[in-house]
């Protein structure tokens, strides 16, 4: 049974992004996206940390346009990006009660944004 395609995955995400910031230009064309992974790229569109316009061919595979990471898309990896400061944000997260993975974006944002404040002494 194939899964479903219309799941948050914070982990994929924060792939996605570091691909965009590290391998890709401005006004990126990325090429034969899956399903998954559009969706992804949506959430991240729809929470305001990249920019793009997209085709689809034969129903499956999406093609984005004029790919481009926001400064929030920036801020988002730069609090997410290191294993180690991820790994003790989840459990940030878990202290209060929480899975960070289960949270909204912008929540989980949020939160990661207050513990890098905490650990800088901000």
């Amino acid at each position: 049974m194939e899964k479903p395609t219309q799941l948050k995955d914070l982990d994929r995400i924060i792939e996605l992004g570091k691909h965009i910031r590290e391998s890709e230009r401005p006004n990126a064309f990325i090429e034969f996206v899956n399903e998954r992974d559009f969706y992804q790229y949506y959430l991240m569109r729809d929470n305001g940390m990249i920019e793009f316009t997209y085709t689809v061919a034969d129903g499956e595979y999406y093609f984005l346009n004029k790919v481009n990471l926001t400064n929030k898309g920036h801020d988002f990896l730069d609090t997410f990006e290191n294993k180690d400061d991820y790994e003790e944000i989840k459990e940030f997260a878990k202290k209060k009660g929480k899975r960070l993975v289960d949270l909204p974006l912008d929540i989980a944002f949020k939160i990661g944004t207050k513990w890098l404040e905490n650990q800088m002494g901000l």
